[in-house]
């Protein structure tokens, strides 16, 4: 199989627009990150609380890839590790020293704890030999705390403020808000959170193999050191509808809990395989019977831009979009139409296409990628729906080059042997910042845009 998407590829919801357009926040598998706290998703995100940075702390960026991101913390107490990979269920914090300071803001604060590898209530201000699974419960939303190690001591300065001691330096420990108490383990499915935490997969590389209609995939998932891990997650996109439907295949897997997106679902071991059908790309409209009576005349715009304006005239990517909707019309449409669509019509030249386009480098991965320069030029460039308006481009090509109108197939053919660099550039959007858990390019290279309506194309 050959070697395809990993952190060495692609940065996800992780990227950044050139060096100086990013966001601190960050798509988790229940909650938003921003820095080292955590928000509810919603209109309205409130905090849930965070790793504590009372006093002077530091901050320094370690790595940003498909799967997520991870910074490295100095506090006054502590150096900490924090892992915010979407191939977990929530932050991992990999301890420099023995104890982890956790702050909750107001309403969050658990008024409940449970120990649910011993199987029993603990005091919220003194508990002492602990297991290695708590369940949060009374604040805004409950949660999970688990740990590789067995908590020696729990200690709280007020009902707000949690530290958790360890034997030795050197712990894992994951706080996974739950979107319903439910899904807090019980019996077996202790031992199967404590692994995962202990060797958890947070780097993914993904390999391929195309046979015919099928895709074959491997997914390898190892830690921050390289090291294969325990357990290896299924992307909850994918699992969310499983095998059915035919388009893919995927292991079942085991389900650990429910993400905004999808479930969690872990296979033994460090890797899966997987396959995607893509025969359905070869799918083209046919016409059943003749139509006969009044048609309604074209409309002026023959397409939805998506920006603010509509100028075909003067813009190719307006073109190509009116090329995706109205070219496959050419074999079926009635003649006295098709004349009218046609009219409308033109495939736009290499030399226009290229003026279009701007190039801007991903810092994370050092990708260079194209896409449209000046939309929403009244407002300043922007970066939201690269994926809408680079497959719009790419697809309005495909449908012209496969148009049963042959003037529009053979300008087009002449566009795509002139502009080899230009579409492979627009295609390392795709690839750049695909990312892991969604199963496709995110929207928004910055990372916001939680909004993942566009990613389709």
């Amino acid at each position: 199989m050959r070697e395809g998407l990993s952190d060495r590829t692609s940065a996800g919801r992780a990227g950044s627009y050139g060096v100086r357009a990013g966001t601190e926040t960050l798509l988790l598998s229940t909650a938003v990150a921003r820095g080292a706290e955590l928000w509810t998703v919603g209109e309205k995100c409130t905090p849930l609380g965070g790793l504590d940075c009372s006093g002077r702390y530091s901050r320094s960026r370690v790595a940003s890839s498909w799967t997520g991101r991870s910074s490295l913390y100095n506090t006054e107490w502590s150096a900490v590790e924090v892992h915010l990979r979407t191939t977990l269920p929530g932050p991992l914090f990999v301890l420099y020293g023995r104890s982890l300071r956790l702050r909750f803001e107001f309403g969050n604060a658990p008024n409940s704890i449970r120990d649910m590898e011993k199987g029993k209530k603990v005091s919220f201000h003194s508990g002492k030999q602990l297991g290695r699974a708590l369940l949060l419960e009374g604040g805004r939303m409950p949660a999970l705390i688990v740990a590789s190690r067995p908590v020696e001591r729990l200690d709280t300065l007020t009902h707000e403020h949690m530290e958790l001691v360890f034997g030795e330096a050197g712990a894992h420990v994951m706080w996974v808000p739950l979107l319903k108490a439910a899904d807090a383990p019980r019996g077996e499915a202790v031992k199967d959170w404590i692994r995962l935490v202990s060797n958890p997969p947070m780097r993914c590389t993904e390999y391929y193999e195309v046979e015919g209609d099928e895709v074959h995939i491997r997914q390898c998932f190892t830690d921050a050191e390289g090291r294969p891990s325990a357990y290896a997650p299924i992307p909850p996109l994918a699992a969310l509808p499983g095998n059915s439907g035919g388009l893919q295949g995927v292991p079942a897997g085991k389900r650990l809990l429910d993400t905004l997106i999808g479930p969690y679902r872990v296979v033994k071991g460090a890797s899966w395989s997987g396959s995607i059908k893509t025969g359905w790309r070869r799918a083209r409209p046919v016409g059943r019977r003749p139509v006969d009576g009044p048609l309604e005349r074209p409309p002026a715009e023959l397409a939805y831009a998506g920006d603010v304006t509509w100028e075909p005239r003067r813009n190719p990517m307006d073109r190509l979009m009116e090329l995706v909707v109205w070219a496959p019309l050419a074999a079926i449409a009635p003649q006295k139409l098709w004349k009218r669509i046609r009219r409308m019509l033109r495939v736009p030249t290499a030399d226009a296409l290229r003026r279009l386009l701007v190039e801007i480098e991903e810092p994370a991965v050092g990708r260079v990628y194209a896409k449209p320069g000046g939309l929403f030029h009244e407002a300043g460039d922007v970066s939201y729906d690269t994926d809408w308006y680079n497959g719009k481009i790419l697809t309005g090509m495909r449908r012209a080059l496969e148009s049963g109108d042959t003037s529009i197939r053979d300008v087009a053919r002449r566009l795509v042997r002139r502009t080899v660099s230009e579409r492979r550039l627009l295609c390392a959007y795709m690839e750049i910042y695909h990312d892991w858990a969604l199963g496709a390019a995110w929207s928004d290279p910055r990372g916001e845009g939680w909004n993942i309506d566009c990613v389709h194309w």
